[in-house]
């Protein structure tokens, strides 16, 4: 499977990024839900009174992406409104996004999303782990499947789940 096109290539290198992961793969109305509202939100999503240049996408069912790109940059209040946004589309559609005890594996031909506890039995059918903590398009372009000895999964997974 190779991830590093789940960025599209109009996305500069240097575009941030936060993952988010669903607790299980949303509808097609969800989807749309989802997508309509992020540009609803980024349309109109500001950082000191300037506009924010950003998008998002669902690469997997279970999976939204959101790259902000270059120019202005997010922080402060401008993440906390974003953080409200997906706030509200968790309660909207009974999501659990931002539970960050989250891994993905990734399989041959698809994923599996889920919390070290529930990886074990899947953890020899996956090809490596999704690098949902890489913070730009380069670094995720770069590197998008991790190995299992990466420090901060086997932090995560913990030392039963470990080769």
């Amino acid at each position: 499977m190779d991830c590093s096109k789940w960025i599209p290539d109009s996305w500069a290198a240097d575009t941030r990024l936060w993952f988010y992961t669903a607790q299980r793969p949303l509808t097609e109305i969800e989807q749309v839900c989802v997508l309509e509202g992020g540009s609803r939100f980024f349309k109109d999503w500001l950082a000191h009174g300037q506009p924010l240049r950003a998008e998002w996408m669902l690469p997997q069912p279970q999976l939204i992406v959101l790259g902000v790109f270059p120019g202005v940059n997010a922080s402060g209040c401008s993440l906390d409104k974003a953080a409200g946004f997906v706030g509200k589309l968790e309660n909207d559609l009974a999501l659990d996004l931002r539970n960050r005890k989250r891994l993905v594996l990734v399989r041959a031909f698809d994923i599996f999303v889920g919390e070290a506890e529930h990886i074990h039995a899947e953890q020899d059918k996956g090809l490596g782990w999704l690098n949902i903590y890489a913070t730009t398009a380069h670094e995720f372009r770069a590197n998008p499947i991790l190995k299992h000895d990466t420090p901060w999964i086997q932090r995560m997974l913990g030392a039963a789940f470990l080769p």
